[in-house]
């Protein structure tokens, strides 16, 4: 006896999984449902494939909050119903889109992407779901490939959407999509043979303009090649079977060359670049991955710049994050940049007393000197209260600085100081710089100036300690003992 026509999508997206594993024996799997003819034969399909999958099947419906009310609760309504009537569990959330663009300069599909997803994912973990999936298509793989090769895409953009992914919003279940196999009209002439009218959200036709036109050009591809969906799938496996190997060979070379620090990322020079730049695009991008907030790409521009930066050997190069890449003849580094750029203004330190610049805080006592100096740390300084001259004064660092580092026996600029303990650029200016009528006593973290440092015939210490913002980088360099 032949096959119905939805038993052979059942069959098809049963095989898909099972082959790519998009889905895995045991799990409880949470549908992202709104409504729409993809998501609703995807529910249907995993509700009839459970048993066989051996899964746990719930729902989630996530409000925009775009269009009038009454038609989200129309919308909503035609979700839970379809949950009730297969004994699916089923859960709402809703998100200000337009509100949340607005205030982090996003459009409204970026937003409600984002908001989207952060409640699928927090619905998961309550419900001790492993994976998340979604309703994308052939026909959703063939235009984000296509979108992708218009904006001048590398390897990875060809490769679009996998079967099965990580969270694309930083921590989170995984992400499936157990319809790639399945063109668009498939999924909707399945949700008709299955007898059920789903909804269509006409926000849809505008969110994505780039992505609308690319729906357009799609039937005029069809005219050269009928099967052009099955095509630019195709492309888009055989980029992730090359991605995947290229991706084996980084990991190997990651453990091999990369060197984690605090903040940053470097490579040594030579040894990068006897690596096929494939993998030195890939080693590039797992450390900027590795130290850039969730949600920042780094673009074929940017990837780039940074190949010929590396190549060249000098030079900096700014990259979103904020990032910085920078290049030398030994080395090659990331770095995370911080958001203490700001000089600090010029106060006078309370002694004694607590006294607030910018985001330290410098505590100041005055008594005897202090017999024992063992557990004295970077941010903490004895000076010679007879040594110093005027009122004491909290300062960034000034052009043409100089002093005279406690140990040295000489002279030394401040800005040779900053350099040699290898203080990132963008902290130098928020460095608390503390200075007498002479010059620069304390370099906070730093260095002590000898002319302000206790001797045999100190009668009275100042005792200072900087408290750093929260999340201030830098340890400081042991140098204030006498």
């Amino acid at each position: 006896m032949s096959l119905s026509f939805w038993q052979r999508i059942e069959n098809k997206v049963f095989r898909f999984v099972r082959d790519t594993q998009a889905l895995r024996e045991g799990e409880k799997v949470l549908v992202g449902l709104s409504g729409g003819p993809d998501s609703s034969a995807l529910l249907l399909i995993l509700i009839r494939l459970r048993r066989a999958l051996g899964l746990e099947v719930a729902a989630a419906y996530f409000d925009h909050r775009l269009r009038p009310p009454e038609e989200i609760a129309e919308e909503m309504g035609y979700c839970q119903a379809l949950c009730q009537q297969w004994d699916v569990p089923f859960w709402t959330g809703a998100g200000e889109v337009r509100a949340y663009a607005r205030s982090h300069r996003l459009s409204l599909e970026e937003a409600g992407r984002l908001l989207r997803y952060q409640f699928l994912a927090q619905q998961a973990v309550s419900l001790g779901a492993s994976v998340v999936a979604v309703g994308h298509t052939m026909t959703d793989q063939a235009e984000t490939v296509l979108m992708h090769v218009l904006q001048g895409t590398g390897l990875d953009g060809l490769v679009a959407m996998r079967p099965r992914s990580f969270w694309p919003l930083g921590e989170g279940p995984q992400l499936a999509r157990p319809l790639l196999c399945l063109r668009r009209e498939e999924t909707e002439a399945y949700c008709q043979a299955k007898g059920i009218t789903p909804r269509r959200d006409p926000f849809n036709e505008v969110l994505a303009p780039l992505r609308n036109r690319i729906r357009r050009l799609l039937p005029l591809l069809e005219e050269v090649n009928p099967r052009v969906e099955e095509a630019l799938a195709r492309l888009a496996q055989a980029a992730a079977q090359a991605v995947d190997y290229m991706d084996s060979q980084a990991r190997e070379a990651w453990e091999k060359l990369a060197r984690v620090g605090p903040g940053e990322i470097s490579f040594d020079r030579q040894s990068l670049l006897q690596l096929p730049p494939p993998i030195v695009s890939r080693l590039l991008v797992r450390g900027y991955r590795g130290l850039s907030p969730p949600g920042k790409w780094l673009t074929a521009y940017h990837l780039g710049q940074a190949m010929a930066l590396a190549q060249q050997g000098r030079g900096r190069l700014d990259l979103p994050g904020p990032l910085l890449l920078e290049a030398g003849p030994q080395e090659v580094r990331l770095r995370l940049l911080h958001r203490f750029r700001s000089p600090l203004p010029e106060t006078p330190l309370s002694i004694p007393g607590t006294t607030t610049v910018g985001d330290w805080k410098l505590i100041a006592l005055l008594g005897p000197p202090p017999t024992d100096f063992t557990n004295v740390s970077p941010y903490e300084a004895y000076i010679d209260a007879d040594a110093v001259t005027g009122p004491l004064l909290v300062t960034s660092r000034r052009p043409g600085d100089r002093m005279r580092p406690l140990g040295l026996g000489g002279e030394k600029k401040l800005q040779d100081i900053l350099v040699d303990a290898k203080v990132p650029r963008e902290l130098r200016d928020s460095i608390p710089v503390i200075r007498c009528s002479w010059g620069i006593v304390w370099v906070v973290g730093l260095c002590l100036d000898a002319r302000a440092s206790l001797s045999p015939g100190t009668c009275r210490a100042i005792y200072l300690q900087a408290v750093p913002p929260p999340s201030w980088p830098l340890t400081g360099a042991k140098s204030t003992t006498p």
